[in-house]
């Protein structure tokens, strides 16, 4: 079987949030949200005995109706979220997530550094609750890990709020992401070019003392040599995605087999239709169009990919960039 990690499973809750962001790769228009009856029937039959590590995302996963219930159903697998935070302002919400000993670490997309910039980037005047809830998530003492979306270069009145920021709530780590490309429910791809403002924002922070990891959406020809040199250097470029890595499981809320979040529109199974244990799903893999799928996928996505010396590192990055 070509396919790795797949006792390592990430899970769409819903497509629902409670911010509005530019260059999400959530923006359909029809809501879903993963039945708890259901969700229940697949950890009996899927994760329970055969996931060791699962990833809540959404949408926004704390807004599932069920949320803590799933989290607390989750006892025996190490589990990761990824959240807005939002919820976590409210005192009583984030006391019963953070008690919970099986949530390892809360992962938070910063979408703004103060009241200006994050309702330019989410739509939503919410940056006193987003203060609010990394307050309480610290006082829980619950490892943070956070990360920002490159969109724009900020001015240097804006990076000073950026450092501020990030050192008053004592994150003195980051992981920078540039644009990702996503694919809307017709097919369109959106495609968007925010190298330059990635590598600035990095140098700035670095000069801050802010430590940073950068997170590669783009071809790696799309930036500055000696920038990126700096950075695979120390060990903190991430790269190359899921989908060309073959590992890992991605499920949507109707418990489909998806390729990525931003592929998500190409199902490859669903649960009780196509499979209805582990050993099923696995056998989705194995099926000759899921491997033929892979392989042209695997490809290098033009020619003169194949003597570039970033190659291996890069592999061309999200494909949606050669599709």
């Amino acid at each position: 079987m070509r396919h790795q990690l797949c006792n390592t499973l990430t899970l769409n809750l819903n497509t629902t949030c409670n911010l509005h962001c530019r260059w999400c790769y959530n923006q359909e228009k029809q809501h879903r949200l993963l039945k708890f009856e259901s969700f229940i029937k697949f950890y009996e039959n899927i994760i329970r005995d055969n996931v060791t590590s699962i990833s809540l995302i959404g949408g926004e996963p704390t807004i599932h109706p069920q949320f803590v219930k799933i989290l607390r159903k989750l006892e025996k697998q190490e589990v990761h979220l990824f959240t807005n935070a939002i919820r976590f302002s409210e005192k009583d919400f984030c006391k019963d997530v953070c008690k919970q000993e099986n949530l390892k670490d809360i992962t938070i997309s910063i979408k703004g550094f103060n009241e200006k910039t994050f309702k330019e980037f989410s739509n939503e005047i919410s940056f006193s609750e987003f203060c609010s809830a990394i307050g309480n998530i610290r006082e829980k003492e619950k490892l943070i890990r956070v990360n920002y979306n490159c969109t724009e270069i900020l001015s240097q009145s804006m990076l000073s709020d950026f450092v501020q920021f990030l050192r008053y709530y004592r994150l003195h780590e980051i992981v920078l992401h540039d644009i990702r490309p996503y694919a809307t429910e017709s097919g369109e791809v959106i495609k968007g070019n925010s190298s330059e403002a990635l590598q600035y924002i990095a140098q700035e922070l670095e000069k801050a003392g802010i430590v940073s990891y950068i997170r590669l959406n783009q071809p790696f020809c799309r930036y500055d040599s000696n920038f990126l040199e700096q950075f695979l250097n120390s060990k903190r470029v991430m790269s190359t995605c899921a989908v060309k890595k073959q590992q890992g499981i991605f499920v949507d809320s109707d418990l489909n087999i998806i390729l990525c979040n931003e592929l998500r529109h190409i199902v490859m199974g669903s649960y009780q239709k196509d499979f209805w244990d582990y050993k099923n799903m696995i056998e989705v893999y194995r099926k000759q169009d899921i491997i033929s799928l892979y392989n042209k996928l695997a490809g290098c996505p033009m020619q003169k990919c194949i003597k570039c010396d970033m190659w291996e590192k890069c592999g061309g990055s999200c494909i949606l960039h050669w599709l």
